[in-house]
C-alpha cells in the first residue's frame, strides 16, 4: 500500500529530504576551497612545493608593487604600516587550533580560511608599504649625499648636473616589450656617466630581475601542479623543488652582479 497525503500537506519524508538537501549545500568558493583542501591533503609534497612557490611569487610581487608605487610618488604612511603589521601578528597569535577549548581559538574550516586570507593580505600590505618607505628613505639620503657633492661645484656646473632622482627612472622601461626594452637598456648605459644615471639603471635591472623570476616562478608552479595531475608525482616534486631553487640562485646572482 502507498500512502496518500491531503493537498497542501508535505510528508515528513520529504521535509527529511529537503532539510538534508540544504544542509548539504555549500557556497561556490568553499566548495572550491574544500576540493583544493583534498588534493592537498592526497599530495603532500606537491602541495608544500607549490605553497612556497606562490609565497616566493607574492613576495616578489610584494616587493614590485611597493617599489612602483614609491615610483609613482605615492608614499605610505609609517602608521599604514603599523596598522598591517598589527593585523598580521593578531592573525597569527589567535589563528584558529583544531580541539581548542577557548572560543578565541574555535576552529572551523570557515574560520580557519578567513585567518589564511587575512594573514596573506596583511602581510602583503606590510611588506608593500615597507618597501615603499625604505625606498623614500633610501631615495632622501641619495638627494641629500647628491645636494652635499654639488654644493662645492660652480653655479654653471650645478645647473647642468642638479637633476630628481626619480626622474633617473622612466615608466616607459616598464611596459615596452622585450627588444625596445634591450635597446633602451644598452642606450642607456652608454648614456650612463653620472652617479644618478648608475642608480637608476640598476634600479631598473633589479626590477627587471624580480619581474622575470616572478614569471618564472608562475611557470613552475603549473609545470608542478600538471606532473602531479598526471599522476608522475615524482616528476612533479624534482620540478618544484629544483625550479624553485634554480629561481631563487639565479635572482640572488643576478642581484649581486647588477649592484657589485
Amino acid at each position: 500500500m502507498t500512502s496518500k497525503t491531503s493537498p497542501g500537506i508535505v510528508s515528513y519524508d520529504s521535509s527529511l529530504a529537503l532539510v538534508s538537501t540544504k544542509q548539504n549545500v555549500s557556497p561556490i568558493p568553499t566548495t572550491v576551497m574544500k576540493n583544493l583542501s583534498r588534493w592537498a591533503k592526497s599530495h603532500p609534497i606537491q602541495a608544500r612545493w607549490i605553497i612556497a612557490a606562490a609565497h616566493l611569487l607574492l613576495f616578489l610581487l610584494a616587493f614590485c608593487a611597493g617599489f612602483l608605487l614609491w615610483l609613482n610618488d605615492f608614499e605610505y604612511s609609517p602608521i599604514a604600516l603599523d596598522v598591517f603589521t598589527t593585523l598580521f601578528l593578531l592573525g597569527v597569535i589567535f589563528y584558529p587550533i583544531k580541539r581548542a577549548k577557548h572560543l578565541l581559538w574555535k576552529h572551523s574550516y570557515e574560520r580557519q580560511k578567513t585567518f589564511d586570507f587575512v594573514i596573506v593580505l596583511t602581510g602583503f600590505l606590510s611588506l608593500t608599504s615597507l618597501t615603499s618607505i625604505k625606498m623614500e628613505q633610501a631615495s632622501m639620503s641619495a638627494s641629500t649625499a647628491y645636494a652635499l657633492k654639488t654644493a662645492s661645484l660652480m653655479p654653471e656646473e650645478k645647473s647642468s648636473q642638479r637633476t630628481s632622482f626619480r626622474e633617473k627612472i622612466s615608466w616607459r622601461h616598464l611596459v615596452k616589450n622585450a627588444k625596445m626594452l634591450k635597446k633602451e637598456l644598452k642606450q642607456a648605459r652608454k648614456l650612463s656617466k653620472t652617479e644618478g644615471d648608475q642608480v637608476g639603471l640598476k634600479i631598473l635591472l633589479t626590477v627587471l630581475t624580480f619581474i622575470l623570476a616572478i614569471g618564472l616562478a608562475g611557470v613552475i608552479a603549473y609545470l608542478s601542479c600538471w606532473l602531479a595531475c598526471d599522476g608522475m608525482e615524482g616528476a612533479a616534486t624534482l620540478v618544484a623543488i629544483g625550479g624553485v631553487a634554480l629561481i631563487v640562485f639565479l635572482t640572488i646572482i643576478s642581484i649581486r652582479a647588477i649592484w657589485q
